[in-house]
């Protein structure tokens, strides 16, 4: 899952970011939005990443703003004493690794 990687080896002029429905399947949901998104002259993976981010988080507030949230079928929380995580600790991160758990 490296799409910015691919589009600049493969020397895509552009990239860009799709809010869509989730659906059953890969990239399978209704699309609601879309951004392109210009390569900029010897951009990085780590930059066009970071662009790509921003566009598609602007690209979402655009669209909440725009959209009846009203309309948006929900579902409750089901009640229960559900555990809370925070970043993993250096001894969660030790623990994982001993585990066979791979990053």
């Amino acid at each position: 899952m490296a799409p910015n990687f691919y589009a600049l080896l493969e020397g895509a002029e552009s990239v860009g970011a799709t809010l869509h429905v989730l659906a059953k399947g890969f990239d399978t949901g209704d699309v609601l939005d879309q951004v392109r998104i210009p390569v900029g002259p010897g951009e990085g993976v780590y930059d066009l990443n970071k662009r790509s981010a921003d566009e598609g988080g602007r690209m979402l507030l655009n669209y909440l703003e725009r959209a009846d949230l009203a309309a948006i079928p929900t579902t409750p929380q089901p009640e229960g004493n559900w555990p809370t995580y925070s970043y993993p600790a250096r001894k969660d991160v030790r623990k994982f690794l001993r585990m066979g758990g791979r990053f």
